[in-house]
C-alpha cells in the first residue's frame, strides 16, 4: 500500500520526466503545425494523429519508481467539413477496474502541441490518482473482510471509487454495503488505525482501532444500519458526514421503482411505501431483484425508513398487488 507522500513523490516525477519530453516536442513539431494551415482535412488529421501519437509515446515512457501512467485509449474526433476543432478522448482500457473517460476539445492552431500534450496530462493523472486510490482500496476491504471474519460478524462493508457518481451507497444487499470512497482519503487509507504496526506503540494503536471497530458493526443489525452507524473508518474513507435518511442515501444508486417491474426485463428496484403493519402506519424500504424469468426475490430486507429496524413485511406480495 502507497502512502499519500509516495504518491505524490511518484506523481511529481513522472510529471517532470514527460514534461521535458513534451516540452521538446513542440519544439520538433514545430513544421508540422506550420503546414496544418494549408493542409485539407485529410492531410491535417493525418499531421494531428501523429502528434497525438507523439504525445502519447512521450506520456506511456514516463516513469518513477517503477510506476507509469495507466494504460488507456485515445481517440480524436473532427468535422470532416472543416478542421478548426477537434475532439481528444481518452478513456480506460475494456477490462479496467475502474471505467473511465474525458473528452478534451481543442482548437486547431499554433499551440496545438502543447494543448495536446495538456489534455492527455490532465486526463492521465486523473486516471492515475483513480488508480492508486482502487490499489489502497483492495487491501483495505481485504482488511475489514478479514476482520469481520474473525470475528464472526455475519455482514460486511467496503468500498469503491466512482469518480462518476455522487452517490453515497454504491450497492446494498444483506451481506454487504459498499461506499463510494473519496479519492484522495483512499489515498491516505495507510494512516488509518487498523493498519498501524511495527513497534509496541502503534500495535496498540491497531489493536484498539481493531476493537472499536469490531465493536460498532456487533452493536448493528443489518447492513442498512451500518449506514447509518457512527463507524469512523467509514467517515474517514468517504470523506462524508451525512443526516440523510439511509433509504434516501441507497436511493442515490437505485432508481427504479418497484411499482414499475413489469416495465423492465431484469434488475434492482427499491420498494418506498407507508403499509399498515398491526396497528401502525409504517414507511418501509426494501430492494428486489426481478429475475430475467420474471422471479423477483428481495435483496434488501424490509426496514422501517424512520428507526432503520427490520420489519416483518412480505414486500414480493406487496409488488404483486401493484
Amino acid at each position: 500500500m502507497r502512502t499519500n507522500g509516495q504518491i505524490t513523490r511518484i506523481a511529481n516525477e513522472i510529471f517532470a520526466n514527460s514534461q521535458e519530453g513534451l516540452n521538446k516536442l513542440v519544439e520538433t513539431k514545430k513544421d508540422a503545425v506550420k503546414s496544418l494551415k494549408k493542409a485539407d482535412v485529410a492531410q491535417g488529421i493525418a499531421i494531428i494523429q501523429d502528434i497525438v501519437s507523439a504525445v502519447d509515446t512521450i506520456l506511456k515512457g514516463a516513469y518513477a519508481e517503477g510506476v507509469a501512467l495507466p494504460a488507456h485509449l485515445t481517440k480524436i474526433a473532427y468535422s470532416e467539413e472543416k478542421l478548426d476543432v477537434i475532439t481528444v478522448s481518452v478513456r480506460s482500457r475494456l477490462k479496467a477496474a475502474t471505467k473511465y473517460r474525458k473528452d478534451t476539445e481543442i482548437v486547431v492552431d499554433d499551440n496545438i502541441v502543447a494543448a495536446v500534450g495538456k489534455a492527455l496530462t490532465d486526463s492521465l493523472y486523473e486516471m492515475f490518482y483513480i488508480e492508486q486510490a482502487n490499489e489502497n482500496i483492495v487491501e483495505l476491504n481485504a482488511k475489514i473482510e478479514e476482520i469481520c471474519t474473525a470475528n464472526e460478524i455475519p455482514f460486511t462493508f467496503g468500498f469503491a471509487v466512482d469518480a462518476e457518481s455522487d452517490a453515497y451507497v454504491l450497492s446494498i444487499d444483506n451481506n454487504k454495503v459498499v461506499f463510494n470512497a473519496s479519492i484522495s482519503a483512499a489515498h491516505s487509507i495507510s494512516e488509518l488505525g487498523i493498519f498501524k504496526g511495527g513497534d509496541e506503540y502503534n500495535e496498540l494503536v491497531a489493536k484498539e482501532a481493531t476493537e472499536k471497530l469490531v465493536n460498532s458493526l456487533k452493536a448493528v443489525q443489518s447492513t442498512t444500519q451500518i449506514i447509518k452507524a457512527d463507524i469512523a473508518v467509514i467517515k474517514t474513507v468517504t470523506g462524508v458526514s451525512t443526516k440523510k435518511r439511509a433509504s434516501k442515501l441507497i436511493r442515490g444508486s437505485y432508481h427504479r421503482n418497484a411499482r414499475y417491474l413489469d416495465r423492465f426485463k431484469e434488475g434492482v428496484a427499491y420498494f418506498d411505501e407507508t403499509v399498515k403493519i398491526g396497528k401502525e402506519e409504517v414507511e418501509v424500504f426494501a430492494l428486489v431483484n426481478k429475475a430475467e424469468d420474471g422471479t423477483v426475490t428481495v435483496v434488501l430486507d424490509p426496514f422501517n425508513v424512520k428507526d432503520n429496524f427490520k420489519v416483518d413485511f412480505d414486500v414480493v406480495k406487496a409488488i404483486k398487488k401493484f
